[in-house]
């Protein structure tokens, strides 16, 4: 009787029968009913543009309530100490997400 491989030859790399993606150790649960139902909707190609647009939107509205914003090369800006720029920020972050929706709602418009 032959051992159980658990190295390959190539590279050293440890070899597990198990699917892409599966963690050794950990049983995999596979979503179903309702929760299923739910993610596959929103993952939905049709629905991606809606997802990214609420997602958007969400973080406008956190920042808004938060009184800061990120902001690329420039770290985090407060509302207190750079208000014209805190809220020029939230504004582009509504009109992206404004955007998104809009898209979404062209592409399935039929």
């Amino acid at each position: 009787m032959t051992s159980p491989v658990f190295w390959t030859t190539s590279f050293r790399q440890p070899h597990f029968n198990a699917p892409i993606g599966a963690v050794p150790g950990i049983q995999h649960v596979p979503l179903s009913g309702k929760l299923k139902d739910h993610f596959s909707y929103l993952i939905d190609q049709q629905h991606r543009f809606l997802l990214i647009g609420i997602i958007i939107l969400v973080m406008a509205a956190v920042f808004t309530l938060s009184g800061e914003t990120s902001e690329r090369y420039h770290g985090v800006v407060y509302r207190a100490e750079e208000p014209k720029r805190f809220w020029w920020d939230v504004v582009l972050y509504f009109l992206a997400g404004l955007f998104f929706i809009g898209v979404h709602l062209y592409l399935n418009s039929n």
